[in-house]
């Protein structure tokens, strides 16, 4: 779980530079400064830093290997996959000025994927729909609206804010409910040491270091030109 978290959230956070730096979202490139990829770094740290506060569940060590060698480059990508989406959902977002249609995009070509996934394994006899239903609460039902809100939203924020700031943000985000949902958990109480609440504090601190860092200023694309009607 460890491995996972720091290869996707430093994915993220570097693809997250890049994106920055060639422009790919609505916004004016962003250079190479100090304090962002400082934040950058901050934040894989701090995530780091929560991740090993509980050990890994069985003892069973992760070890070395081709297979999970593979798998890190694998999380890897798709965390840098992620601020990709995200730039060109705001642009996406810019164009349409529906945020709506953006989480629509995205959802569509999801299910359409996982359809034909579907097909695919069902045929070879690999999926069982009873199973994957059996002892699911209602209310895992949700995560699928959810994640439309979070597609509308986030493809708004991201004509605002620079990339690197929005993955940062959300990550810290996602820490900090993490945390309030362990503290309601007894369970999940027993692993809020100090350790785990300084990673979180680290995290938090770099997303402040990244928002408070001047952007370049330049023309942004989302206001198109105005055309006079005579």
């Amino acid at each position: 779980m460890t491995a996972f978290l720091v290869a996707v959230i430093g994915g993220q956070s570097v693809s997250a530079l890049l994106v920055d730096r060639a422009g790919l979202g609505p916004g004016p490139a962003q250079p190479w400064r100090a304090g962002r990829v400082g934040a950058a770094a901050l934040a894989v740290v701090g995530v780091a830093v929560a991740a090993t506060a509980r050990p890994e569940e069985g003892g069973a060590a992760t070890g070395a290997g081709v297979g999970f060698a593979v798998a890190l480059v694998l999380v890897c990508a798709a965390g840098a996959l992620t601020s990709v989406q995200q730039a060109l959902n705001g642009v996406v977002t810019t164009v349409s000025r529906a945020p709506v249609a953006t989480a629509w995009v995205n959802f569509l070509t999801g299910t359409l994927t996982l359809v034909l996934v579907g097909l695919v394994a069902s045929l070879a006899g690999g999926v069982r729909p009873s199973a994957v239903q059996a002892g699911l609460p209602w209310w895992a039902w949700t995560g699928g609206v959810m994640g439309i809100v979070f597609i509308a939203l986030a493809a708004y924020a991201v004509q605002h804010l620079p990339v690197l700031v929005f993955a940062l943000v959300t990550i810290t985000t996602q820490l900090v409910v993490g945390v309030l949902l362990d503290a309601l958990d007894p369970v999940g109480r027993a692993a809020l040491g100090p350790q785990l609440l300084l990673g979180v504090a680290l995290a938090l601190t770099a997303s402040v270091w990244a928002a408070l860092a001047r952007p370049a200023r330049g023309r942004r694309a989302s206001s198109p030109p105005v055309v006079a009607h005579r």
